[in-house]
């Protein structure tokens, strides 16, 4: 899971992705890493410069990356 949040602080933006990711029904564990990012972190044309930009707008964006293969598919 991806997300970018933006708030004031870093520990507010760690709780609201913890309660995002919940809410789209993930198991919560430890986060990898968290970090603040600002316009020089994404400069023109670098990947996940759009993510940051729309969390300007919405201020949080979350995506998931996990991929299911077919054999996770047909067991379900």
């Amino acid at each position: 899971m991806n997300c970018w949040i933006d708030r004031p602080t870093l520990a507010e933006a760690i709780d609201v992705a913890r309660a995002g990711i919940r809410a789209e029904g993930w198991i919560v564990d430890e986060h990898d890493e968290a970090y603040e990012v600002d316009e020089q972190t994404y400069p023109p044309n670098k990947s996940g410069r759009e993510y940051f930009q729309q969390a300007l707008i919405d201020k949080e964006v979350l995506f998931s990356t996990f991929i299911l293969n077919r054999r996770t598919i047909d067991s379900h």
